[in-house]
């Protein structure tokens, strides 16, 4: 796939040439078109010459007409094959596990943050120990290769489908629905997804929710509209009444009534700044309304997801109306028509009112449109995923009938399929604590990650990197990277603590099971301490129907199987072949037989003494 879409590049970088040369061609043909279609109009001008001057003159007007629209085609076929391109750049980076190239201007903030209460602080820890946004941890986070994103509500929703608690097995397969619906729906995906290219930011969900929520009028505008209107019918009767009679009195009065129904108009309808508004707005939306049109014809299909873009919940009427009292108000741009108009009838007041009337509608109905359109991005950008590295999706089930977890050749979804190493994985109730052990660099860790991306991804609806994988509904925890709060002056240490308590804490509660992920446990204190902490709390969370993973380096708590109910050892592995050590990366059953710290000290030149200090 990556191959094809590098193709597929280079098509477009080629036709994209051949338009920009075909661009400065036609440049310098329009402005030679001008400059003859000048001179032979100057030459018809002259009584001398014959009609035939004036044939040529109105052919090269023609000319030049011809010109500038195949030039303003061209411009725009040019904008259309750069925002392909744009597109194409970023499915390859998808494709290539690598975030996508932005401007540093425009560079994507990814600004999640859940709520101060306990759920919020373990999505807090998901986001953290699974690097699922962009951080000073790393850079090259998951949601960082998905640059598909229209609005700033579209990635925060993004996230919040990943890390929140999903409740029931039916919200898991509408999900499920709703991302295959949009995975066998290209073209439209990919419409939706050029909108967002074509943008020059993102839609700032809370700002535009801010703006709408600003009127132009208040109470009603109808009033205001017969009170000018009838102020101006009466300076026109006035005034030719005051010239049949010959006074300029009654003019002078009409005028005054003019002015007065103006003045006091204003009171009640922000008639200058309506039409920055009216514009600003447009623009806002107009990404929605484009959205909103290409979808109209599945929004009936329930797997869609858009029952707010259905029927009499479409935006597209109201954010129609909103365009066109844009464009009306865009007399402004030229004041002596605008002077004109607004002498005769009251041209900008009467369209204010109607922007006004569309914005309240608009108004209502926001909250809802974006949410919707925000899951719909959620949605395609899974359903991306699913195209560009989706092998199977998973099959949920309400009991687990003594397996909770399942899979076959899982592996990290973040690592290319030639570097990456699949293991197979299988829970079970009797046994529902993996005890791993194993040396440094054995890929413990990423192993670790490897699961909890493919949980996140399972729940939100999409596929997973395993050829198969069978599970019940979870709720993900973590305790991996523990760090410092120089706010709340907290060590790395005392973090990793308050992190266990909560799990252990969560562990016997909820709905759907708890799926821990805990890392290193206890690194931070000395092996004594480390020994008991861990023990104490694989004793407490086997107390629970909790399930998961826990990795050490402590060897001795492989003696935990067959003393505390549902823990089992498993191990990752290394060897040492002629002074070079190697990695299998495979998951395997049993307490690791081998540590390679000295291995590792030895091998970076290290004088490593058998003998310790203590028992010197």
């Amino acid at each position: 796939m990556s191959d094809s879409r590098v193709q597929l590049s280079r098509i477009f970088q080629y036709r994209l040439r051949l338009v920009e040369t075909a661009d400065g061609n036609l440049r310098k043909w329009r402005a030679l078109a001008f400059i003859l279609a000048a001179i032979v109009s100057i030459a018809a001008s002259i009584k001398s010459t014959g009609p035939v001057f004036d044939w040529m003159a109105g052919f090269a007007w023609l000319l030049f007409a011809v010109s500038v629209f195949v030039h303003r085609s061209l411009r725009m076929k040019e904008i259309r094959l750069r925002d392909r391109l744009k597109l194409e750049s970023q499915f390859q980076s998808l494709a290539t596990l690598t975030p996508a190239p932005t401007d540093p201007e425009k560079r994507i903030q990814w600004n999640f943050e859940p709520a101060g209460d306990e759920n919020g602080k373990s999505i807090r820890r998901l986001v953290r120990d699974l690097d699922l946004i962009p951080s000073t941890h790393s850079t090259r986070a998951f949601a960082a290769m998905f640059p598909f994103f229209l609005s700033t509500e579209g990635r925060e929703r993004f996230v919040k489908l990943l890390v929140e608690p999903v409740h029931s097995l039916g919200e898991i397969l509408r999900r499920q629905g709703a991302v295959q619906f949009w995975e066998h729906r290209t073209v439209l995906r990919r419409k939706i997804l050029r909108v967002g290219v074509a943008m020059e930011a993102a839609i700032d969900s809370d700002q535009l929710k801010k703006f709408v929520a600003m009127p132009s009028v208040k109470g009603n505008g109808g009033s205001a509209i017969v009170i000018v209107s009838f102020a101006q019918l009466a300076f026109f009767v006035l005034w030719i009444v005051g010239i049949f009679l010959e006074t300029k009195l009654l003019g002078l009065i009409g005028m005054g009534l003019f002015f007065a129904s103006y003045a006091y108009v204003s009171r009640r309808v922000d008639l200058l700044s309506a039409y920055p508004r009216a514009m600003l707005l447009g623009r806002s939306l107009r990404a929605l309304l484009e959205v909103a049109q290409v979808i109209e014809r599945v929004s009936r299909h329930p797997a869609a997801q858009l029952a707010t873009f259905h029927g009499d919940r479409s935006p597209i009427a109201s954010l129609r109306e909103i365009e066109r009292t844009a464009g009306a108000l865009g007399t402004r741009q030229n004041p002596l028509v605008a002077l004109l108009i607004n002498f005769f009838i009251p041209w900008d007041l009467y369209w204010t009112v109607r922007f006004d009337r569309a914005r309240a509608q608009v108004e209502h109905r926001l909250a809802s449109w974006l949410e919707s359109l925000a899951e719909l991005e959620a949605f395609i950008a899974l359903a991306e995923w699913n195209r560009a590295h989706g092998m199977s999706l998973p099959v949920f089930s309400e009991r687990s009938d003594g397996v909770s977890l399942h899979a076959k050749a899982l592996a990290h979804p973040l690592l290319s399929p030639a570097k990456r190493v699949a293991n197979d994985l299988t829970v079970r109730d009797d046994g529902r604590c993996h005890l791993i052990t194993g040396s440094n660099m054995s890929g413990k860790s990423t192993f670790l990650r490897s699961i909890g991306l493919n949980l996140l991804l399972a729940h939100a609806g999409a596929k997973v990197t395993a050829r198969e994988m069978r599970l019940v509904p979870l709720r993900l925890e973590s305790s991996m990277r523990p760090s410092d709060s120089l706010e709340d002056g907290f060590s790395s240490f005392y973090s990793e603590v308050a992190d266990l308590v909560e799990i252990v804490k969560r562990a016997g509660t909820g709905a759907a099971p708890v799926f821990y992920l805990i890392d290193e446990i206890f690194r931070g204190t000395n092996n004594r301490e480390r020994r008991i902490g861990a023990e104490s709390v694989i004793r407490a969370l086997a107390t629970t129907p909790s399930m998961g993973m826990v990795t050490t380096h402590d060897l001795d708590l492989s003696q935990l199987e067959g003393k505390v109910q549902g823990v089992t050892n498993h191990h990752f592995r290394d060897d040492v072949t002629d002074g070079v050590m190697t990695f299998s990366y495979e998951y395997r059953k049993g307490p690791c037989p081998s540590t390679n710290a000295v291995k590792v000290m030895r091998s970076a030149g290290l004088q490593v003494f058998e003998t310790s200090v203590t028992e010197t």
